[in-house]
């Protein structure tokens, strides 16, 4: 009876081998059009335009209305047509899904200091969206990314005019290099708009009722934070790095008790001052916001942990189950203190270590650590206190060794292991064996290294490393992640 039940699934297998695709269900020809849509294609090395397709294919891809409401504008007219194309094939009723990158060619070749034609290229572009059907009244969810203030200013403003009934989704990203000048170069752009000093602004010209994702990255505050008007509410998924003057939490105090029903909370705030910027409020008591539905946490480039120990004392959100924390280098000793005082708040729920202490976030599986100065004495504090991590990222091989040596060993649960910019893969690999040879085996380890310069020069902590292990070693798990076990 085995047998014959082997050889019918085998027959099968062969048959549908050997049946032709045109052959598929439309249902099924359908959904993997869609699939195929979303994968990642380099724009260079194939043609959109394709020769010739069977007329059923192209009936079911007609068919398929997800297949054209998603507009995705670059810098190439050719994206402008096509993005015409779709606008015709989907029903006005039907929501778009808006994806815009200003960047490219043509902005880097604008100035710097041309703002007004840079403001101009943004609302250019904005406007030839919707002269080909894209009106903002059908816009389900958009996206757009920059390297460049003024366009990200630009688009606020385009937003802030908008009519946004159907917006579910919400995102602007202005991008900004690693590099130490480029970020100084864009805190001087900040400072010199003087929009840190404008009145706060209304983010939307009415709230769209529907969205509830807003991911708002390098934006000045006056958007975001201070206008009487209730801008952001009911979202369940925020993500805000801001550009501030000072340090303070009634702003945000506001913004979080207006949403109650957030699952994600992602926040990087980054004071443009040349001076050092001091978090004074940390005496003062502000309402708790009750967070009961918030399962991911990051507090990540935040240079104030006293504003991070106060933002966190202020919230009760006792279902955390992925934390996220990265604070700046310490300058001196009291700031180093300040870090100490807020890893013991998360570890402890106190400044003092007690023997009935809990951890403040019972919940977290998931740890994501990327604290400057003492790094491996800071993690054992946090695992001693997180012995249930399933997985955990950190920055650097500096923070291996708590979790090579130990007794008894910490977070024997963890499963999942993720590692940016390891200096020395040896490390790791000992690391990894060692917890092996412990039986606590890591189902997955993966390795994310710095992208070498375009021009192939290769870092010094790269050259060490090529130095010490081997090439093909270090070629495989630098492109693909050493996989454990």
């Amino acid at each position: 009876m085995l047998s014959t039940n082997r050889s019918t699934r085998r027959q099968l297998e062969l048959h549908n081998d050997r049946l032709p695709i045109s052959r598929l269900p439309a249902e099924v020809l359908s959904q993997v059009f869609a699939y195929a849509s979303h994968s990642v294609w380099d724009r260079g090395s194939w043609d959109r335009s394709i020769p010739a397709v069977c007329r059923r294919w192209r009936n079911v891809a007609l068919g398929t209305t997800s297949l054209w409401t998603r507009f995705e504008i670059y810098d190439d007219s050719e994206a402008l047509r096509y993005a015409h194309l779709c606008s015709s094939r989907v029903p006005t009723a039907v929501g778009l899904e808006v994806v815009v990158d200003l960047l490219g060619d043509s902005w880097d070749e604008i100035l710097p200091e041309d703002t007004e034609e840079c403001t101009q290229y943004a609302h250019h572009v904005f406007t030839s969206i919707i002269n080909i059907g894209g009106l903002t009244s059908r816009w389900k969810s958009f996206s757009t990314h920059t390297k460049r203030f003024d366009a990200c200013i630009a688009s606020l403003d385009f937003i802030r005019s908008s009519d946004l009934p159907l917006m579910e989704y919400l995102e602007i990203v202005n991008f900004i290099e690693e590099k130490e000048d480029d970020w100084e170069t864009h805190r001087a752009q900040v400072n010199s708009s003087g929009v840190l000093d404008l009145a706060p602004q209304l983010l939307f010209q009415s709230l769209p009722p529907r969205l509830r994702t807003l991911k708002l990255i390098n934006v000045p505050g006056p958007y975001v934070f201070g206008h009487p008007s209730p801008q952001i509410t009911g979202l369940t998924h925020l993500q805000l790095a801001v550009f501030i003057n000072d340090y303070d939490l009634h702003p945000l105090n506001k913004v979080l008790d207006a949403n109650p029903r957030l699952r994600t909370l992602s926040l990087s705030f980054t004071p443009t001052s040349d001076e050092h910027v001091e978090f004074t409020g940390g005496d003062q008591l502000l309402p708790k916001i009750q967070l009961h539905d918030l399962e991911g946490l990051s507090l990540l480039g935040i240079n104030s942990s006293m504003w991070a120990l106060s933002l966190i004392l202020m919230l009760d959100a006792p279902n955390v189950k992925r934390l996220g924390l990265g604070i700046s280098c310490a300058a001196n000793r009291d700031e180093f203190e300040q870090n100490r005082s807020l890893l013991r708040q998360v570890a402890w729920s106190s400044r003092a270590l007690t023997e009935q202490f809990q951890p403040y976030f019972p919940q977290v599986t998931h740890l994501s650590y990327s604290f400057r100065g003492h790094p491996a004495i800071d993690l054992e504090l946090l695992l001693d206190a997180y012995p249930g991590l399933r997985s955990l990222s950190i920055e650097s091989d500096r923070c291996l060794t708590p979790l090579m040596y130990g007794t008894p060993w910490r977070v024997p649960t963890l499963e999942h292991l993720r590692v940016l910019e390891p200096k020395k893969l040896k490390s790791l690999r000992k690391t990894v064996v060692a917890r092996h040879e412990a039986g606590l085996r890591l189902k997955n380890v993966e390795v994310v290294c710095k992208r070498e310069s375009s021009e192939g020069d290769a870092g010094e902590d790269a050259e060490e490393d090529s130095e010490e292990d081997s090439e093909e070693d270090s070629e495989e798990d630098s492109r693909r992640g050493y996989k454990a076990g």
